[in-house]
């Protein structure tokens, strides 16, 4: 957890695009263009060292009969809206999830309660011994709905499963979602680099990719850095790239 003083630049908004504001969709990275931008001063008190207890992982079911109802929640249209009582069925029972339908996992993420830090512990504790969905499943839980860290990591784990023709199929789309990444180093950037620097055809629409959108500020950093690491990795690589520029 981060402690001590941190200054964070924020981004400018402007009249037409209020309804912008709260977008969230945007980007998680504080403003590179620190001279004219407004900076927020937090500080966050220093952790007691002492370990930390989680909760132990709760086993509940709750048996045959609900599972009919169950499966009509989840059979449902990934669009459509869960109310309340049908988002609390579905945590409590998500070991029947686990076992019985692996493919409500989006749903299961989209009922927790994020707030209670018990139920958090719960889901990640779960998160380590769920199936693996199919990569086409798994690229849902890249969408900016899902934030957290386990659940990207748990993402990328199925995407392994690509082949590097199937992978270069998704190329863009995982480039994009790499704008919803909370931290520079993340499970999607150490993929894309790891099967980048392992075939250099996925290297070439990787590096084109990031660069044609380097420039935009909201992403300069995280990309640029990506971009150098590949370089680094690719020395033979980026002297046919440097032709190409």
């Amino acid at each position: 957890l981060r402690t001590g003083d941190i200054i964070l630049h924020s981004w400018s908004s402007f009249p037409d695009e209020l309804e912008e504001m709260l977008n969230p969709m945007g980007t998680v990275q504080t403003n590179p263009y620190t001279e004219n931008a407004t900076a927020l001063h937090v500080k966050f008190p220093e952790n007691k060292k002492q370990p930390y207890y989680y909760p132990p992982f709760d086993k509940s079911r709750g048996g045959k009969k609900f599972l009919p109802v169950l499966k009509e929640i989840l059979d449902r249209d990934p669009l459509s809206q869960l109310c309340e009582n049908e988002m609390d069925l579905i945590w409590t029972l998500r070991q029947d999830c686990r076992e019985i339908f692996p493919q409500s996992l989006p749903k299961l993420l989209l009922s927790i309660k994020w707030n209670k830090l018990e139920d958090v512990a719960q889901l990640q504790a779960l998160l380590q011994i769920w199936p693996k969905l199919p990569p086409r499943e798994a690229l849902e839980l890249l969408d900016f709905n899902y934030p957290d860290q386990y659940v990207r990591e748990y993402a990328v784990g199925c995407l392994r499963q690509m082949s590097d023709e199937e992978l270069s199929q998704y190329l863009l789309q995982l480039v994009q979602v790499l704008k919803y990444e909370p931290f520079l180093d993340c499970a999607l950037s150490r993929f894309l680099l790891e099967r980048a620097l392992g075939n250099r055809r996925i290297g070439q629409f990787l590096f084109w990719h990031l660069r044609s959108e380097v420039h935009i500020p909201a992403v300069s950093v995280q990309f640029g850095v990506i971009l150098e690491a590949y370089c680094r990795g690719s020395v033979g690589h980026m002297k046919v790239l440097s032709k190409q520029c």
